[in-house]
């Protein structure tokens, strides 16, 4: 698939998934991680399961926003005909 080109509204590509993904990981878990290593925490269960679930909220975000966005990068609106 050619880079230059986006999903269509209310659709997903696979790159989105792809996308979605490396966000998920390196902005919910690293992030959260990154957090309790700084306050000297140790990786626990609950430190991880943290982790997942802000991975997983940063996934629907990010998938949410290319949804609701068109081909052209609006947001909102549908493709223009």
């Amino acid at each position: 698939m050619d880079e230059d080109v986006k999903s269509v509204f209310l659709k997903w590509s696979k790159s989105d998934f792809v996308k979605g993904l490396v966000m998920a990981i390196l902005g919910g878990a690293l992030g959260t991680v990154y957090g309790a290593i700084e306050a000297g925490t140790l990786l626990s269960m609950a430190v991880l399961k943290t982790a997942g679930n802000s991975a997983l909220l940063a996934a629907i975000t990010y998938l949410t926003k290319n949804l609701l966005t068109n081909s052209q990068g609006q947001f909102a609106k549908p493709e223009s005909k």
